[in-house]
């Protein structure tokens, strides 16, 4: 998974966590996830 800056709000009633969330419920017992947000000083995963 990698985050990026958005400089949008998003659209009414969109939720810019779907896929994040979508990608966490597919994990399996034997998954790992793993993240990144390169230098970006202002994401927090």
């Amino acid at each position: 998974m990698l985050y990026t800056g958005i400089y949008e709000r998003p659209r009414k009633n969109e939720n810019q966590y779907e896929l994040e969330i979508q990608m966490v419920d597919s994990l399996q017992n034997v998954d790992v996830a793993v993240t990144a947000c390169g230098s970006s000083n202002r994401i927090a995963p």
